[in-house]
């Protein structure tokens, strides 16, 4: 019945139509925005069957003006219900929306501020590590055993210096690991400290971790120092006399001490990379959740643009409909021989309500 009632958008101009059939143009009026019921098709279908066969109108007419009315009331209805689900879960949206942006963004701050006080501690992590590292580095070695030969004296002095000048360096690189256990205390001191705070602030747990000992290279180098020391003995005096000796018995010391400062070296450095690894890790751990929190709410965003986008649309759909069926009652008022039903206090739409 309803592809009687329509016809082409060739055949079919924009209204206002011309003087005709206003069945036609009410079923073109209407059916553009799905605006017509079982009850409707049938009073036009009727109302088109009365005009060809020339019969009035009236009782047809007002029919259908009332029951465009009656639908114009139940589309206006079903639109303000959706319309209140829609603002009412824009509302929820919108404060969801803001009090998630608002968490973010104070999360995102104390991130913030707790990198700064990480990159803080971490230039005075770095500037102790270096002064540490710099006392067993192999230059300062290589320079205490260039201090050592120039004690010895020449090659015929040597012998009678030597013991003394090797006792004197043992003393000064015991010293030196002592005072390297001494700053990695210090070290361990102030990032515990550091640690501490940021935690109590930030609620970032973090631990330092305690410093290797290096009591087994001071026991190490004590024993080395006894071997070389019956090396320089009065027993050893004459072989000591020979250049070719005293050159093999200072190789054999460098490599023994190069070895034994690289081992401890290696374990501080192992020991430093590893106090920044439990913050470096939480910080990833921190910023990925973060991150994960920003996609939400772009994806919440992007939820409330559309639900306003679907409330403009139904606004705009509502206009829509409000005009064609204020368009199909200017149709129906002008029908032939029809009285003025549709204008005033007689609407239609005014005595559905009415009723």
């Amino acid at each position: 019945m309803l592809d009687k009632l329509f016809f082409s958008s060739t055949e079919v101009p924009m209204w206002p139509r011309p003087p005709g059939c206003p069945a036609d143009e009410l079923a073109q009026v209407l059916g553009e925005h799905d605006l017509l019921d079982e009850d409707c098709v049938e009073l036009i279908g009727a109302l088109r069957l009365r005009h060809q066969a020339g019969q009035p109108l009236q009782l047809q007419a007002h029919a259908l003006a009332l029951r465009l009315a009656l639908l114009q009331d139940e589309h206006q209805a079903d639109l303000a219900a959706r319309m209140g689900e829609l603002r009412e879960l824009q509302e929820r949206s919108a404060a969801r929306l803001l009090a998630l942006q608002q968490r973010v963004n104070h999360d995102t701050q104390q991130l913030q501020d707790c990198c700064e006080r990480l990159d803080a501690l971490r230039a005075v992590h770095a500037r102790m590590a270096q002064e540490l590292l710099a006392g067993l580095h192999a230059q300062t070695l290589h320079a205490e055993l260039r201090r050592m030969r120039e004690e010895s004296g020449n090659t015929w002095q040597r012998p009678a210096l030597m013991g003394r000048a090797f006792a004197a360096l043992s003393q000064r690189l015991q010293l030196r690991l002592a005072q390297a256990q001494r700053r990695c205390n210090d070290i361990h001191g102030v990032m515990a400290a550091g640690y501490g705070a940021i935690a109590t602030t930030f609620s970032l747990p973090l631990q330092a971790q305690t410093p290797p000992p290096l009591q087994p290279y001071m026991d190490e180098l004590t024993v080395l120092s006894g071997a070389y020391t019956r090396h320089l003995g009065v027993t050893n005096l004459l072989r000591l006399l020979q250049p070719q000796h005293q050159t093999r018995l200072l190789r054999m010391l460098q490599s023994r001490l190069v070895r034994l400062f690289n081992a401890a070296t290696a374990e501080l450095e192992s020991w430093s990379h590893a106090l920044w690894t439990p913050a470096q890790t939480r910080l990833e751990r921190s910023r990925e959740r973060l991150q994960h929190r920003h996609d939400s709410v772009q994806r919440l965003q992007l939820a409330t643009e559309e639900l306003q986008q679907r409330i403009g649309e139904l606004e705009a759909q509502e206009l829509l409909e409000q005009e064609s069926f204020i368009h199909a009652q200017r149709l129906l008022g002008r029908l032939e021989n029809v009285p003025a039903l549709l204008t005033g206090a007689d609407s239609p739409h005014l005595q559905a309500r009415a009723a």
